[in-house]
């Protein structure tokens, strides 16, 4: 009777632990959730949030936006960009859903606007195009609204495969030299151009190849420069069944993982969550790589809920980067979720 006693209480006490121990799903959405907490505290009256990365206006930059009470500059627009993208990747963000119907609202009221803007940073540009906007931006509000007059747009301006000028950004931005041109095949990609994909992905994976090829270009770049291409890949597979690019994808996921793992790359948290993400986008398959950065993002997440771009400056791009892993931490856990089920 005395055995049977004990063997109870034992079964007690395991199925108590197993109830009581935190699952690693929980520990992921406690700390999307405090993150999502952390952006509320920090939204201002004026629709903006309290850092001062996003503060910062380009010279000559003048976005007009329709809606009264609307302040936009660039890295607003970014702000808003993520912001939507947590609509369509969280579970729940209810906390922030005021905001996020705001950004949404001031994209959709810049679209028809955009659709007919010029833009100004394009080999092709012309004197019409003066005052214009960015390449990247456009691209970016066009694939997030499927916007297929901005898709015309960029098919009348490619030239030999490409938009930019080769090195446009210089070697100190080199990922962004990649980053500008990836986000307009993606647009294509999701609206269906098929007709233009192969030759312009052939022209920017020649592209990065060359600048990961060079000792000269910092591990930063060329983490920048992998996430933007894996991205136009998987891209290619999701909406447009291509897969002639396999063995580029798996070549550069595994490059990028031994990038997170160096000392530089390890300590910036921007690049940690970017990197989580695009592993977990693309399916990634090696999922104790993706819990070593998961992991690392939570231990690193401030007790008020934000992630910070620099430790000696708390209220300098601590708002981006904790959009940013709040999106990683959400994509790792649904990709985990898939492959464990």
């Amino acid at each position: 009777m005395k055995s049977s006693v004990f063997a109870i209480l034992a079964i007690l006490v395991l199925t108590l632990s197993a109830c009581s121990s935190p699952k690693p799903d929980d520990d992921i959405e406690k700390s999307i959730q405090n993150g999502l907490k952390y952006l509320k505290s920090v939204w201002r009256p004026d629709k903006s949030f309290d850092d001062i990365y996003l503060e910062y206006v380009y010279p000559g930059e003048d976005l007009k936006c329709p809606i009264e009470g609307c302040r936009l500059t660039y890295r607003i627009q970014d702000a808003y960009f993520d912001l939507v993208y947590i609509s369509r990747e969280v579970d729940d963000y209810s906390i922030i859903n005021s905001q996020v119907r705001w950004a949404d609202k001031v994209l959709r009221s810049i679209l028809p606007i955009w659709e007919e803007s010029g833009i100004y940073n394009m080999i092709t540009s012309g004197p019409e195009d003066v005052g214009g906007v960015a390449l990247d931006s456009s691209c970016i509000l066009g694939q997030m609204y499927n916007s297929t007059k901005i898709s015309d747009k960029i098919i009348r301006h490619i030239y030999n495969w490409t938009w930019m000028e080769q090195n446009y950004y210089g070697d100190v931005e080199a990922w962004r030299n990649v980053a500008d041109d990836s986000w307009c095949i993606r647009l294509l990609s999701i609206n269906g151009r098929e007709k233009y994909l192969k030759n312009l992905t052939n022209a920017i994976l020649n592209e990065t190849y060359w600048y990961l090829g060079r000792d000269d270009i910092t591990n930063m770049n060329k983490v920048g420069i992998i996430i933007h291409i894996i991205y136009v890949l998987n891209d290619l597979k999701k909406y447009n069944n291509i897969d002639d690019y396999e063995n580029d994808l798996l070549a550069l996921q595994e490059m990028l993982v031994e990038l997170s793992e160096k000392d530089d790359i390890k300590e910036d948290l921007l690049l940690q969550a970017n990197i989580l993400d695009a592993l977990s986008e693309s399916k990634y398959q090696k999922l104790d790589k993706l819990k070593a950065i998961s992991d690392r993002l939570i231990k690193a997440q401030q007790p008020t809920g934000e992630w910070l771009a620099d430790e000696n400056n708390p209220n300098y791009g601590q708002v981006f980067t904790t959009f940013r892993a709040i999106l990683g931490l959400s994509k790792y856990k649904h990709w985990k979720n898939e492959m464990e089920a």
